[in-house]
C-alpha cells in the first residue's frame, strides 16, 4: 500500500471545534521525543531532539481518556473518504511540538514506527489539526521484528512522501513503515493525532 495524503479529512466546522477544544485538554511534558533508552541513535547517527507535549487518548487497546470521544468521529469520516473500515484502535496520542534553536541543522526527527513490538500489520493514520511547515516524511523501509532496535541503521534511506502539514488533511500509511516528523521554524507550534489501528 502506498501512502495516502487525504485533504479535508473532517469538515471544517469539526476541525475548529477540535482546535478550540485543545486548549482545555491537559497536555504532558516530555523531555525528548525523538529518544529513549530502548530507542538509542542508531551508529551514532543523530536526529533532532526536541521537548515536547502529549496525550494518550487509547492506549494498548484501551480508552486513556474521557476526551477520546471528541475525536473517534475522525474514523468515521476517514472510513467513509477511503471505504477502509477500523477495527481495533490500538493506540491514539495528542503530540504537540515547538520550534528548536537546532532545527535547519536537522531535515527531520528521528524516523521510526509508532507500535514496534506488535504482532501482525496495522496502519498509522496522522491527522493535522494546524497548518504548520514541520513536515512528515515517510521512508521506503519496514521495521523487521528481527532488528534489535527501532531505529533506521542507514542514513541513505528513500523518502517517498513529504507532508506539510494543512489543518485538516492527514496522511494514511503502513504502521510498521519508517516515518518521521519535525519541528516547525515559521509557525510556532506542529499539533497532530496520532491513530493506529488494524481494518
Amino acid at each position: 500500500m502506498k501512502p495516502l495524503v487525504i485533504d479535508s479529512l473532517i469538515p471544517e466546522v469539526y476541525q475548529n471545534e477540535l482546535k478550540q477544544t485543545l486548549s482545555h485538554i491537559p497536555l504532558y511534558y516530555t523531555s525528548s521525543i525523538g529518544y529513549d533508552e530502548n530507542t538509542p541513535p542508531a551508529d551514532g547517527i543523530k536526529f533532532l531532539d526536541n521537548i515536547g507535549f502529549s496525550h494518550s487518548l487509547v492506549m494498548q487497546g484501551k480508552e486513556n481518556s474521557m476526551d477520546w470521544e471528541l475525536f473517534k468521529p475522525i474514523l468515521y469520516f476517514f472510513a467513509e473518504k477511503t471505504n477502509v473500515f477500523v477495527k481495533q484502535v490500538l493506540r491514539v496520542r495528542l503530540r504537540l511540538t515547538f520550534q528548536h534553536p537546532d532545527r535547519e541543522k536537522f531535515l527531520f526527527n528521528k524516523p521510526h514506527t509508532d507500535l514496534p513490538d506488535h504482532n501482525g500489520p496495522y496502519k498509522t493514520l496522522v491527522y493535522y489539526i494546524n497548518d504548520s511547515d514541520g513536515d512528515t516524511f515517510i521512508f521506503d523501509k519496514f521495521f523487521n521484528k528481527e532488528d534489535s532496535r527501532n531505529v533506521l541503521k542507514d542514513i541513505d534511506k528513500k523518502i517517498i512522501l513529504q507532508h506539510t502539514p494543512r489543518q485538516g488533511s492527514a496522511v494514511y500509511f503502513e504502521g510498521h513503515q519508517y516515518h518521521a516528523g519535525n519541528t516547525p521554524i515559521k509557525y510556532k507550534h506542529r499539533y497532530v493525532i496520532n491513530f493506529d489501528f488494524t481494518i
